[in-house]
């Protein structure tokens, strides 16, 4: 179990609850009907809060653009202004932080924990970029409601865990643990926005080995850690994110962070990351294309001549299940497959990703709609492999397409109805 070091009062309540009532976070601001108690509103770090954090950031941009007017230079007008590039930033990254704290073990302090990471976040230069959900009184449900719901690209647990396993909640507040298979399984369907895994709890570290193939990093505790440990190094490392570093880097000022205030669990977090990922080079990114392209430079699934266009700055497109008649979540993870695609009459280059099983058919149509949304409609679109178009009807793996290959976008005029019969 995660111990204490000087813990004063307080417990696993966040911050304004009382005793071990449960607070459920669910839908941000709305309340939950019947349950008598009023939910936790969610914060919202990022673009997409309430009404009065969409004015605040509109009256932010018109300051920003009155005193860029007004300076001449001998003024600093940076000071805690939002430039309106940063307030429509393409890229939002979804920080969920997940709590349980069973009445059948020790108290920890959550909720200050909790606050420490979100006050790091906002203080950062990049807290426009994050949205920030957290989930107390974790059940197995829950778990799975929230990483559906919110599609997290950071996940973070905080509580107690023993024997290689962190502690959830039942519904009736006692310890439910979680089997290695079991999180290594929930998470198996989340991983294609899925980066970083954070398991602040004492013996996690053999758990987060599990999930270096479902994130790109994975951080573990390789012993029990107190909660002055545990709260100093999320401090450290989600401040480090907030400002643009790597993964690699963030998880050293955690680490720094503890030996500074010299507690002794300094070398208890360990990082663990998946084959072929470089800690150091690893940012976090959200779920855009353009987010996703610089996850997926680094990614070595990808082969390394599509790797190297992405770094040159081409442009990358997702093509996501639902948009070629897959169902959401159907597929494996593993059947992704990278191309190249041309068009015959452009010198552009794009590097897509699609499910192998999708048919050359919907695949066409759903780049062409997304590359020329005004003119997809008059053409019958497909795709075009050593100069032979390929079979609309096949599936990408049919149709002998693998990563790194080389495929047009092709359109040919459809016929109207009205036009005769020429044969």
């Amino acid at each position: 179990m995660r111990h204490r070091h000087g813990r004063r009062g307080g417990g696993g309540v966040p911050p304004g609850g009382h005793g071990h009532r449960k607070v459920h976070c669910g839908h941000p601001g709305r309340p939950r009907r019947g349950d008598g108690v009023p939910r936790r509103r969610v914060d919202a770090v990022g673009p997409g809060g309430d009404r009065g954090t969409r004015r605040a950031r509109r009256s932010l941009v018109g300051r920003r653009r009155f005193l860029t007017t007004a300076c001449n230079g001998s003024i600093d007008c940076r000071d805690s202004l939002v430039t309106e590039s940063t307030v429509r930033s393409p890229i939002l990254i979804n920080l969920l932080i997940l709590a349980a704290n069973p009445r059948d073990t020790d108290p920890l302090r959550l909720g200050e924990e909790t606050r420490r990471i979100d006050e790091k976040i906002r203080e950062s230069s990049g807290a426009s970029q994050f949205s920030l959900r957290s989930a107390w009184a974790v059940t197995v449900d829950e778990l799975m409601y929230q990483l559906n719901a919110f599609k997290p690209n950071v996940v973070h647990f905080v509580g107690h865990g023993a024997g290689g396993q962190i502690v959830l909640e039942t519904t009736g507040g006692l310890s439910r643990p979680l089997t290695q298979e079991a999180l290594s399984t929930i998470f198996s369907h989340f991983q294609q926005w899925l980066q970083v895994v954070v398991l602040n709890a004492c013996y996690s570290a053999v758990q987060a080995e599990t999930l270096a193939q479902r994130a790109d990093a994975v951080i573990g505790m390789t012993d029990r850690v107190g909660d002055a440990a545990a709260i100093e190094f999320s401090a450290g490392f989600y401040r480090a994110l907030g400002f643009g570093r790597s993964v690699g880097d963030a998880f050293a000022q955690g680490v720094a962070m503890v030996k500074v205030d010299g507690l002794p669990d300094a070398d208890t977090p360990k990082l663990i990351h998946r084959a072929g990922v470089d800690p150091a080079k690893l940012v976090l990114a959200g779920t855009s294309d353009v987010a996703l392209s610089v996850r997926r430079a680094e990614d070595p699934r990808v082969p390394a001549r599509l790797r190297s266009l992405l770094h040159d700055g081409c442009e990358f497109l997702l093509v996501k299940n639902e948009s070629v008649r897959l169902p959401t979540g159907a597929s494996d993870e593993e059947n992704r497959i990278f191309l190249e695609l041309g068009m015959r009459q452009s010198k552009a280059v794009f590097v897509a990703e699609v499910d192998r099983y999708a048919t050359v058919e919907d695949v066409a149509a759903a780049l062409a709609h997304r590359l020329l949304p005004r003119t997809s409609y008059g053409y019958a679109w497909t795709l075009v492999a050593d100069e032979v178009a390929l079979a609309a009807e096949l599936s990408l793996v049919m149709a002998g397409l693998k990563s790194g290959d080389q495929v047009k976008l092709v359109g040919n005029h459809l016929r109207p109805e009205w036009a005769p019969d020429m044969r």
